[in-house]
């Protein structure tokens, strides 16, 4: 799991693998468990299992889906447009309650070291934030959206 100042699609792939494992072994290792227990009347205190459905739901979905999204931007006529992205995907989702918008980076306990604010044209302000909050089940991570779209159109060669 990773959670830094800076996170971007590469801390996403890994923290969403990290979601996925995380919901095999709730499932396969603490549910089959107390479902065996269940079965032969061993006395225990039941575990409460943290469900992280919605935010598989929220990446996975196959028409609408986060990377679904992620792709079908990547084939549009803006395949640059990091603000249609992000309108997209707070259009589909907005009720998901592991998805929020933010305009500051460093959510959660992030770790590592904050990057030097370019001065760009803005009177060394630089560029505006475009981000978003995961409410993962480890920590809450906010991503920079701003190269994901150029690293999802990426090829990958072998």
């Amino acid at each position: 799991f990773e959670n830094f100042w800076d996170n971007s699609l590469e801390q996403f792939c890994i923290n969403y693998t990290n979601e996925k494992l995380q919901q095999f072994f709730n499932y396969h290792i603490i549910m089959s468990e107390q479902e065996e227990y269940l079965k032969e009347s061993v006395m225990w205190t039941p575990l409460s299992i943290p469900d992280n459905k919605e935010y598989l739901d929220l990446v996975e979905d196959k028409s609408s889906g986060f990377f679904a999204l992620l792709d079908s931007q990547c084939k549009g006529p803006a395949k640059d447009d990091t603000t249609a992205f992000m309108q997209q995907l707070f259009k589909k989702w907005e009720k998901n309650n592991n998805l929020k918008k933010t305009t500051k980076q460093g959510a959660g306990s992030w770790r590592g070291t904050k990057k030097k604010k370019s001065k760009g044209k803005r009177g060394g302000r630089g560029e505006r934030f475009q981000g978003f909050i995961i409410n993962h089940y480890a920590d809450d991570v906010s991503y920079n959206a701003a190269e994901f779209l150029k690293k999802n159109a990426e090829s990958v060669h072998a």
